[in-house]
């Protein structure tokens, strides 16, 4: 695989659109989007790459809309070893089902308290959230692949050029 997950950084940022107003009210997708996402990049192959924020769950009460004030407002922290909120929140950002359960790298990278993936049989999107040691919050990274790329090797390049070179 030529492409190297680090050279997406290189890349121009790509701007989420802002949120949509409907009277004083937004989307609850958006909002979370609009604040959660740090960063989206996408290369001349149209690989995209994100990154999230997970240090917060999003409303689910409001029935999808909500203002600014009251989305923040009853916007909680997520505890870290809250997998069933975390997994809610991820379902979220992704645009497959998730699958029941994460899966697990044989051994964590160095720097990482914990990582998982979320594939189920979805192929074009490598879903990874980690939680770095003597953090707090998970983050997520979404990698969606470009046609032809092979997910097994997108997979191993992930690892290897973002997990073990951003641990620290």
């Amino acid at each position: 695989m030529l492409i190297l997950v680090a050279s997406l950084f290189f890349t121009n940022p790509v701007p989420l659109e802002l949120p949509r107003a409907w009277g004083d009210k937004f989307s609850d997708n958006e909002l979370a989007l609009d604040q959660a996402v740090d960063g989206r990049w996408v290369d001349d192959e149209l690989r995209i790459f994100m990154l999230i924020n997970l240090a917060k769950e999003s409303p689910t009460d409001n029935a999808g809309y909500s203002t600014r004030m009251d989305f923040e407002q009853s916007r909680r922290a997520i505890d870290k070893r809250d997998k069933k909120t975390l997994r809610e929140e991820i379902q979220r950002y992704v645009d497959f089902e998730l699958p029941e359960k994460e899966r697990r790298p044989r051994q964590l990278a160095r720097g990482y308290d914990d990582i998982d993936y979320w594939q189920g049989t979805n192929r074009n999107v490598i879903a990874c959230a980690y939680l770095k040691e003597k953090s707090s919050v998970w983050r997520l990274a979404l990698w969606y692949l470009a046609e032809g790329d092979d997910y097994d090797d997108a997979c191993e390049v992930f690892t290897k050029e973002f997990l073990e070179a951003h641990a620290d």
